[in-house]
């Protein structure tokens, strides 16, 4: 069963992008601190972000053009 996300609005799309750049950023800073732990917490938040705009993204209607 597949379920509809739901409507985001253009802020809340932005500070999801933010957030994922911060994530990137974190992922890399502690990769090169040897803080493997740490580093997965960032990358599951990172992963979970993406599928929900990927999602978001699948449902919008196909433009013309």
């Amino acid at each position: 069963m597949s379920s509809t996300p739901p409507q985001l609005s253009t802020e809340q799309i932005q500070k999801m992008l933010e957030d994922n750049y911060s994530y990137i950023k974190a992922i890399v800073d502690l990769h090169n601190l040897g803080r493997p732990e740490e580093v997965q917490q960032y990358q599951e938040k990172l992963q979970k972000n993406l599928m929900q705009l990927a999602a978001l993204a699948d449902n919008q209607p196909q433009q013309a053009g």
